[in-house]
Protein backbone atom coordinates (compact mmCIF):
# COMPACT_ATOMS: atom_id res chain seq x y z
CA UNK A 1 0.00 0.00 0.00
CA UNK A 2 1.49 3.25 -0.94
CA UNK A 3 2.42 6.17 1.76
CA UNK A 4 0.24 9.00 0.99
CA UNK A 5 1.31 12.43 2.45
CA UNK A 6 -0.13 14.04 5.45
CA UNK A 7 -3.99 15.87 4.34
CA UNK A 8 -2.79 18.91 6.80
CA UNK A 9 -1.72 20.65 3.68
CA UNK A 10 -5.77 20.85 2.73
CA UNK A 11 -6.44 21.48 6.32
CA UNK A 12 -4.42 24.58 6.23
CA UNK A 13 -5.62 25.61 3.10
CA UNK A 14 -9.61 25.82 4.60
CA UNK A 15 -8.26 27.38 7.28
CA UNK A 16 -6.18 30.37 5.35
CA UNK A 17 -9.59 30.78 3.09
CA UNK A 18 -11.71 31.08 6.48
CA UNK A 19 -9.35 33.67 8.30
CA UNK A 20 -9.78 35.58 4.87
CA UNK A 21 -13.42 35.20 4.79
CA UNK A 22 -13.59 36.69 8.30
CA UNK A 23 -11.57 38.98 7.24
CA UNK A 24 -14.18 39.83 4.59
CA UNK A 25 -17.04 39.82 7.26
CA UNK A 26 -15.11 41.85 9.34
CA UNK A 27 -14.53 44.65 7.32
CA UNK A 28 -18.24 44.96 6.10
CA UNK A 29 -19.11 45.09 10.15
CA UNK A 30 -16.04 48.45 10.03
CA UNK A 31 -17.39 49.52 6.83
CA UNK A 32 -20.79 49.74 8.21
CA UNK A 33 -19.64 51.47 11.46
CA UNK A 34 -17.44 54.33 9.65
CA UNK A 35 -20.65 54.55 7.34
CA UNK A 36 -22.85 55.30 10.89
CA UNK A 37 -25.64 52.80 9.96
CA UNK A 38 -26.82 49.94 12.14
CA UNK A 39 -27.80 46.58 11.05
CA UNK A 40 -31.08 47.29 11.11
CA UNK A 41 -30.23 50.11 8.70
CA UNK A 42 -28.24 47.87 5.87
CA UNK A 43 -30.94 44.54 6.89
CA UNK A 44 -33.57 46.86 5.38
CA UNK A 45 -31.80 47.63 2.36
CA UNK A 46 -31.46 44.52 1.74
CA UNK A 47 -34.53 43.51 2.63
CA UNK A 48 -33.61 40.97 5.36
CA UNK A 49 -34.06 41.02 9.31
CA UNK A 50 -31.78 42.20 11.00
CA UNK A 51 -30.73 38.82 12.32
CA UNK A 52 -30.32 37.51 9.03
CA UNK A 53 -28.07 40.78 8.26
CA UNK A 54 -26.12 40.20 11.72
CA UNK A 55 -25.36 36.24 10.09
CA UNK A 56 -23.67 37.95 7.06
CA UNK A 57 -21.70 40.03 9.42
CA UNK A 58 -20.32 37.26 11.81
CA UNK A 59 -19.98 35.05 8.84
CA UNK A 60 -22.27 32.48 9.40
CA UNK A 61 -24.19 33.32 6.03
CA UNK A 62 -21.71 33.05 2.89
CA UNK A 63 -21.64 36.19 0.93
CA UNK A 64 -23.06 35.58 -2.56
CA UNK A 65 -22.02 37.87 -5.67
CA UNK A 66 -25.36 39.30 -5.76
CA UNK A 67 -25.30 40.29 -2.02
CA UNK A 68 -21.80 41.20 -2.13
CA UNK A 69 -22.80 44.13 -4.94
CA UNK A 70 -25.82 45.24 -3.07
CA UNK A 71 -23.52 46.05 0.26
CA UNK A 72 -20.75 47.20 -1.82
CA UNK A 73 -23.94 49.78 -3.31
CA UNK A 74 -24.74 50.65 0.34
CA UNK A 75 -21.51 51.10 1.92
CA UNK A 76 -20.29 53.08 -0.91
CA UNK A 77 -17.31 51.27 -2.20
CA UNK A 78 -16.85 48.95 -5.15
CA UNK A 79 -16.62 45.13 -4.19
CA UNK A 80 -13.29 44.32 -5.24
CA UNK A 81 -12.66 47.02 -2.13
CA UNK A 82 -14.40 44.49 0.23
CA UNK A 83 -12.74 41.53 -1.09
CA UNK A 84 -9.49 43.00 -1.23
CA UNK A 85 -10.13 44.46 2.92
CA UNK A 86 -9.85 47.74 1.21
CA UNK A 87 -6.71 47.51 -0.54
CA UNK A 88 -8.19 47.40 -3.91
CA UNK A 89 -8.42 50.87 -4.19
CA UNK A 90 -4.38 51.24 -3.53
CA UNK A 91 -4.11 49.07 -7.20
CA UNK A 92 -6.36 51.53 -8.83
CA UNK A 93 -4.06 54.08 -7.52
CA UNK A 94 -1.10 52.61 -8.06
CA UNK A 95 -2.13 51.76 -11.56
CA UNK A 96 -3.16 55.70 -11.90
CA UNK A 97 -0.25 57.21 -10.72
CA UNK A 98 1.99 54.48 -13.30
CA UNK A 99 -0.17 56.10 -16.20
CA UNK A 100 0.98 59.78 -14.99
CA UNK A 101 4.27 58.71 -14.44
CA UNK A 102 4.00 57.26 -18.30
CA UNK A 103 2.85 60.28 -19.85
CA UNK A 104 4.87 62.50 -17.56
CA UNK A 105 7.98 60.68 -19.07
CA UNK A 106 7.11 60.76 -22.88
CA UNK A 107 6.35 64.27 -22.19
CA UNK A 108 9.80 65.12 -20.39
CA UNK A 109 11.31 62.91 -24.08
CA UNK A 110 9.25 65.22 -26.51
CA UNK A 111 10.82 68.37 -24.48
CA UNK A 112 14.02 66.67 -24.78
CA UNK A 113 13.68 66.77 -28.12
CA UNK A 114 12.50 69.94 -28.69
CA UNK A 115 15.18 71.76 -27.01
CA UNK A 116 17.81 69.05 -29.06
CA UNK A 117 16.31 70.37 -31.78
CA UNK A 118 16.74 74.23 -31.06
CA UNK A 119 20.00 73.07 -30.10
CA UNK A 120 20.61 71.83 -33.81
CA UNK A 121 18.84 74.67 -35.47
CA UNK A 122 20.85 77.40 -33.13
CA UNK A 123 24.30 75.52 -34.46
CA UNK A 124 23.08 75.53 -37.89
CA UNK A 125 22.46 79.05 -37.51
CA UNK A 126 25.64 79.89 -36.12
CA UNK A 127 27.96 78.37 -39.21
CA UNK A 128 28.96 80.89 -41.79
CA UNK A 129 26.74 80.17 -44.68
CA UNK A 130 28.41 79.28 -47.85
CA UNK A 131 27.48 81.92 -50.94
Amino acid sequence: MPKWPKAHSTHQGKKANGNAMEQIHLYIRELREQNRYSQRDIADYLGLTQTSYREIEIGNTKLTIDRLFELAEVLKVSPEDILYRGKAGDNRTINSLQQQIDKLTQENEVLRLKLHIAELEKELNAKPQQP
